[in-house]
């Protein structure tokens, strides 16, 4: 199966939250998005990508407005995976483990 996953993800007044939160909900993300073994360049570019999104937001809520008002920081993330990885995904044993819970 050939195509492409994608998740756009907007996490909203993300400063009210501790980083390492933010850090490992994206991260929980990119693995269901993206093959993370071995290390591949998907995984690579989707933590550049996160890492990014984090410094565009910080450098955003740090600009200097006339306005005195509070931005609490919105991270906007966009992640892309092989969809062949994705549907392979679904029969893993955590997989099959929620499902049952689920039942």
């Amino acid at each position: 199966m050939k195509g492409d996953v994608n998740a756009n993800l907007n996490v909203q007044r993300a400063r009210l939250l501790a980083i390492a939160t933010i850090r490992d909900f994206l991260g929980v993300i990119a693995l269901h998005i993206c093959d993370p073994v071995p290390k591949s360049d998907g995984y690579r570019q989707a933590q550049a990508a996160i890492q990014n999104c984090f410094t565009d937001t910080l450098w955003q809520t740090q600009k200097i407005t006339e306005i005195d008002d509070v931005d609490y920081g919105d991270i906007d993330l966009r992640l892309e995976g092989a969809a062949s990885f994705y549907f392979d995904r679904g029969d893993s044993e955590a997989f099959a483990e929620r499902r049952a819970r689920l039942r």
